[in-house]
């Protein structure tokens, strides 16, 4: 079988140059079924899939059907664990000058979307008992704004 070399020449040879991503998001949605003592087919169905579309997107190697940011964020969102987003951050290092912007847009955006889970993790605890209080919408217009100002960081670095 033929080698694809110019996948080697992307890749640097290696197929799967983001495989600590897909672990990491392995290992918060297993921490994630730990903790609510659940099932893989329970958290399939919360991310609106099924348990063989989950499994494949957690595979770094089912190249034809990646892990999405779409389902990063609604990992991020469901379980509220930032660690994928992180994975993700600590991969996107700038390799010269001129991919400094594009790096610290990457990183702001990122941000933004750290709040996006976060403000949906609140919002789902706030409407659980079908009102908000208060307290909870104190808490929610904080976690709001905190996402405003993140947005407000992605458009400063576009400036």
């Amino acid at each position: 079988m033929k080698q694809n070399t110019v996948l080697d020449e992307i890749f640097g040879g290696d197929p799967l140059p983001f495989r600590h991503v897909y672990e990491t998001a392995q290992i918060v949605v297993r921490d994630y079924m730990s903790k609510h003592n659940c099932k893989i087919e329970v958290v399939a169905e919360q991310l609106g899939t099924t348990a063989n579309h989950l499994y494949n997107v957690l595979d770094p190697k089912q190249t034809h059907r990646p892990l999405s940011v779409d389902r990063v964020i609604e990992i991020t969102a469901l379980t509220g664990d930032t660690r994928i987003l992180d994975a993700i951050k600590a991969s996107a290092k700038p390799s010269d000058g001129d991919h400094c912007a594009i790096h610290e847009v990457m990183i702001a955006t990122l941000d933004v979307q750290t709040h996006t889970g976060e403000l949906s993790k609140v919002l789902n605890a706030a409407i659980s008992d079908g009102e908000i209080d208060d307290a909870e919408r104190a808490r929610l217009r904080k976690v709001a704004t905190d996402e405003l100002g993140a947005l407000h960081r992605v458009i400063e670095k576009l400036n």
